[in-house]
């Protein structure tokens, strides 16, 4: 904020001070001018106050006319200065304050309209992309959840606490749990959403978000999901090949990776199922939270709860298979391909499309988006078939007799019910 000098005010009067305008990056022009000053008289006592365009006080002077004084009576006395002089000075509006531009902290998160709005804007332009954008972000988010498994594997699978240790006494499972929920999908989630990368696992949510608010077709659904998938798959088997390659999992390292995935295609179809939908549930709340944020140090936070959580909890997660059952099976793990392609994709991608379906998008489309609107509109089509006026037959009486034609039929008794009002 700057001082403007002295102005000349509407009645001819000069303006004496100085006038604060106002630099906010808030407004696009400074602070009003000031109205003209008010002149009240009391006791000899004149006081000129200046106003901003809002009202507030900014300053008030005070001028004392001593040939008003009585003879020998002098100044009043601060008491009685006190009690004449107007209100002191009031504070500047926020935005006229220097610096207020830059104390006023711009919203770093969404509302949860706001991020249903978000989501559905973000699955419409998802499914405008054209194919080789969409392939080439499926399969760098494929490598880049490859990243965070492979952490994982080595960080938590090399402690003498993991379930793979064969001494059974320095066996610490919650331990084990803890670590790989901080070092399994909360770096590697947050290298998809901050980088760019369009994983499987949140595309279904994404596009049943634009969906329901018609920013696209239900073949631009199929569409982005089936080469998301593939790119996933693609994405990390390819980093899969590329950390058979490099020898880091070789020796003692590739115990943890072979008694994993026995221990996931031992729990069967039904519990990889339900599994899965548990952990698709939680790793779609974490892209919806990085949605929500827009800094980098939320969008980290946002995402970090959530899929801690999914790690601790040993759930399940399509595009981690991907990358890890093959691995496993490299190394020797014993399982069928029937068990690599039933409970390792199917079952898991099943569990994928309800959680990020169903149980985010739909719900969130109910709360905020247009899908009650859609019923109350279809219901009243239907009401509207129902109630409206059934159409007479066409039929034509011929003067003279009793016959009725009736759709091209000639007919002498037909029922009432299929004449019109001038034969019955």
């Amino acid at each position: 904020m700057h001082q403007a000098g002295d102005r000349a005010l509407p009645n001819g009067e000069q303006q004496h001070g100085r006038v604060p305008t106002c630099e906010n990056a808030l407004y696009s022009s400074p602070c009003p001018p000031p109205r003209p000053m008010s002149t009240n008289s009391h006791h000899g006592c004149t006081v000129k106050a200046e106003q901003d365009g809002g009202g507030a006080n900014f300053a008030a002077r005070k001028s004392i006319n001593q040939e008003n004084w009585r003879d020998g009576d002098g100044p009043p006395s601060p008491a009685v200065n006190q009690a004449r002089d107007p209100p002191g000075p009031m504070k500047a509006p926020a935005a006229c304050v220097p610096g207020a531009a830059s104390r006023t902290p711009a919203s770093v998160i969404l509302s949860p309209p706001e991020i249903f709005a978000a989501m559905a804007r973000a699955g419409g332009e998802k499914c405008k992309f054209p194919f080789y954008k969409l392939a080439y972000l499926s399969i760098l988010a494929g490598a880049y959840i490859g990243f965070g498994f492979a952490i994982a594997l080595l960080v938590a699978g090399g402690m003498n606490q993991a379930p793979s240790n064969p001494d059974k006494s320095q066996v610490n499972v919650g331990v084990y749990r803890l670590v790989v929920g901080f070092f399994s999908f909360p770096f590697s989630l947050a290298l998809v959403l901050i980088n760019g990368g369009e994983v499987w696992t949140s595309m279904p949510m994404y596009s049943m978000c634009a969906l329901y608010e018609g920013k696209c077709s239900v073949l631009d659904v199929l569409r982005v999901n089936a080469i998301s998938w593939c790119g996933n798959f693609a994405g990390a088997g390819m980093q899969c090949g590329l950390f058979i390659a490099s020898g880091i999992f070789e020796g003692e390292d590739s115990r943890h990776v072979r008694f994993l995935v026995e221990e996931k295609v031992s729990a069967g179809f039904g519990r990889i199922f339900v599994k899965s939908i548990l952990g698709m549930w939680l790793i779609g709340l974490a892209v919806w939270q990085g949605n929500a944020a827009q800094d980098l140090t939320g969008k980290a936070i946002g995402v970090l709860m959530p899929t801690s959580f999914f790690g601790a909890l040993g759930l399940e997660n399509s595009t981690a298979n991907m990358f890890v059952y093959p691995m496993g099976t490299f190394y020797g793990a014993n399982i069928t391909a029937g068990q690599f392609v039933a409970d390792g994709i199917v079952a898991v991608s099943l569990g994928n499309i309800v959680a990020t379906m169903l149980m985010i998008a739909t719900s969130y489309a109910t709360i905020y988006g247009r899908i009650p609107m859609l019923v109350e509109d279809a219901a009243q089509k239907v009401l509207s078939v129902e109630d409206a006026p059934k159409p007479e037959p066409e039929c034509c009486w011929k003067p003279g007799t009793a016959e009725v034609l009736i759709e091209r039929q000639s007919s002498l008794q037909q029922p009432a019910s299929r004449r019109c009002r001038g034969c019955v």
